[in-house]
């Protein structure tokens, strides 16, 4: 994957996140995942991966030194159909973990509008950033081919997911497909943010910079 080139034809990355949480990000200007909450949250690492490790079937409220942070449900992940379409001998709780380590980001309005069909009435915030800006400052940017969090059967696939492994996540030197099959930008464990940040309430807009 060619960054420069990835950049040019996808300029804008999109960030969906509780409204809530808005207040937390302004503050640190960077994004950290759920599995980096989730160790800084719970009194010992046990706890963190048990919660780490289990499907998220509704939002939950992670505290650190007194900082909540609102962590959304991963219901479109159906257990038995991920079950059925994982290599690499890695387990559903091992694959949880690995979505859990990452903040994601939407190449395009189209993925983002499916996303946040999803959450729409809960009134959700939007972050926009340039591309170039982002991955400018995340070198450590992993590409995927698929909706990594949901497993929509698919007769391609005889009824199961697309299939995901370890591989599943690539940094640009490995991601050899085709820039339009990027589905999601992914940074392990955190993001930092670039100076100019947008925010929306909807994929379409109006933006207005933060």
């Amino acid at each position: 994957m060619n960054i420069e080139e990835f950049a040019l034809k996808k300029p804008f990355l999109y960030h969906l996140t509780d409204r809530e949480n808005l207040k937390l990000i302004k503050s640190d200007w960077y994004l950290m995942s759920t599995k980096k909450i989730a160790l800084a949250s719970f009194s010992n690492r046990k706890m963190a991966m048990n919660f780490l490790m289990n499907k998220r079937n509704s939002h939950e409220q992670l505290v650190v030194n007194d900082r909540q942070y609102k962590i959304r449900d991963q219901k479109p992940i159906s257990i038995k159909v991920l079950g059925r379409s994982l290599s690499d001998g890695l387990s559903t709780g091992d694959f949880i973990e690995l979505l859990n380590s990452r903040v994601f980001w939407w190449p395009t309005i189209n993925r983002l509008e499916r996303h946040f069909g999803r959450y729409e009435e809960e009134n959700p915030i939007i972050l926009r950033v340039k591309t170039a800006d982002l991955l400018a400052l995340n070198e450590h940017v992993e590409f995927c081919r698929l909706n990594s969090g949901a497993t929509r059967c698919n007769h391609t696939y005889n009824g199961n997911a697309p299939t995901r492994g370890k591989d599943t996540f690539q940094p640009p030197n490995l991601y050899l497909n085709k820039i339009a099959s990027v589905a999601e930008v992914t940074f392990p464990n955190e993001c930092f943010l670039p100076e100019d940040v947008w925010i929306g309430s909807n994929p379409n807009g109006p933006w207005k910079k933060i």
